[in-house]
């Protein structure tokens, strides 16, 4: 790990602790064990550094599901494991949006949020249309359809584990019961 993974790794626990508004950089050097002056030779400023923390993050999440697919050929376990994954990953995504629950945004910055949340979107879409493709002749007519339905029950077990309302075996029974109902035969 290098001395930017260190700090921004660091600076997630900070901004978790005290929120955006009330973290400081001096804080963050603190707890990464490099002095606040030391920050600036890899960030501008708060801002890019948490910019740069998300981006840091979301290639995370992007790597993680796009293996949960890797060498795998069938439909079903295919879709399984990528819901599986990807309501675990969605757990870096709940840890910003507890962050930045009480936080003041600079208009630069919730655009930058915006922009983000587009392209992971638009990167699921690609990634699981273009599994199915992949996998399944007979469910290409359907491939946005199903994907837009994963993406809409993978929000759903996200937000209830989030609530702590579903343990991750009652998740995983729950998607299965969805990944046999989408590719059900007609």
């Amino acid at each position: 790990m290098d001395r930017k993974e260190k700090i921004l790794i660091a600076a997630s626990r900070v901004f978790r602790k005290y929120g955006l508004n009330k973290t400081k950089l001096s804080d963050i050097g603190r707890e990464s064990g490099y002095n606040s002056s030391s920050l600036y030779y890899y960030f501008k400023n708060k801002d890019d550094l948490l910019q740069q923390m998300v981006l840091y993050d979301i290639e995370k999440i992007k790597k993680a599901l796009k293996i949960s697919l890797q060498d795998i050929n069938n439909m079903k376990s295919g879709l399984k494991n990528y819901l599986m994954t990807r309501v675990e990953q969605m757990d870096i995504i709940n840890r910003y949006e507890e962050m930045l629950q009480d936080s003041v945004m600079s208009p630069p910055l919730r655009k930058f949020f915006r922009k983000i949340e587009k392209e992971l979107r638009i990167y699921e879409n690609r990634l699981l249309e273009n599994f199915i493709l992949k996998c399944s002749k007979k469910h290409a007519k359907d491939a946005t359809v199903i994907t837009n339905l994963v993406l809409g029950v993978s929000m759903k077990l996200t937000v209830a584990r989030m609530l702590d309302r579903y343990s991750l075996d009652r998740i995983e029974k729950m998607v299965d019961q969805t990944v046999k109902f989408l590719l059900r035969e007609s």
